[in-house]
């Protein structure tokens, strides 16, 4: 059976790199609220444009940490599912190949078993897991069989997206395999 997991927001914590380039391109500091899943939302598109131009430089996408729980738990579940990463790559040209070594490295994820696409819906699976209420959304339109669970985050919380499952822990998610 197979277990798809999103990377960033569910097993990378991308949020750790990101915040400090955005302050770097603001010039202060971020204003700490995390309740809006898109960080950009609120700053000017240029900002957003410098940003992602500074993601896709060498060395970014490999030094964002992994979430310790997901470390612990991915092995537990390499048990009873085979794991694949369904994650969406920024441009540049680091990007994958940094994604794939990076899983490797973290957490033994060999690069056979990470599908790069923002068209998450077309991998099939028993259990989905992504921390975008959309990718949540459209991939349990696509797979009526399986589990789609939304990873809990404070930026996913809003009242439009209370009637998706969620996943707050990785034993949600076992026990979604089960």
């Amino acid at each position: 059976m197979r277990l798809l997991l999103d990377c960033d927001g569910v097993l990378c914590n991308f949020l750790a790199g990101a915040i400090p380039v955005l302050e770097k391109h603001l010039g202060e500091s971020h204003d700490g609220r995390d309740d809006e899943w898109d960080l950009f939302s609120k700053y000017p598109k240029e900002i957003e444009k410098k940003c992602y131009n500074d993601f896709s430089v060498e060395g970014f996408c490999s030094s964002l940490p992994p979430y310790e729980e997901a470390k612990e738990a991915i092995p537990r579940l390499g048990k009873i599912a085979t794991i694949y990463v369904v994650t969406a790559p920024l441009n540049g040209p680091y990007w994958v190949t940094e994604r794939e070594k990076w899983l490797a490295s973290h957490f033994g994820i060999p690069r056979h078993r990470v599908v790069h696409t923002s068209a998450k819906y077309l991998v099939q699976g028993k259990v989905f897991v992504d921390d975008k209420p959309e990718h949540v959304e459209e991939w349990k339109k696509s797979n009526e069989g399986g589990w789609a669970l939304l990873w809990d985050m404070p930026y996913n919380r809003q009242d439009r997206w209370k009637h998706l499952i969620r996943a707050t822990c990785w034993q949600d998610v076992e026990s979604a395999l089960r």
